[in-house]
């Protein structure tokens, strides 16, 4: 939501300004905070299932884990 106001200039005007370039560093922050993150996933490895049991068990349980979400709406 935005506010428009017609603020007179002094230290007002400037507690305001600093208010917003806050506010601009606290977002440009967050979103380097998102870009690490997403590279951290992106390195970080993929599992391998060798055995062909252990696999089928996780199927097993992805399928439960999904099946629960649907009937939970």
């Amino acid at each position: 939501m935005t506010h428009a106001r017609n603020l007179p200039l002094g230290p007002e005007l400037e507690k305001v300004e600093k208010e917003v370039q806050r506010h601009r560093i606290f977002v440009q922050l967050g979103e380097e905070i998102v870009a690490v993150n997403e590279q951290i996933c992106q390195l970080r490895p993929v599992p391998v299932v060798d055995d062909e049991n252990e696999l089928e068990q996780l199927k097993k349980q992805l399928r439960m884990h999904f099946a629960a979400k649907r009937t939970k709406k």
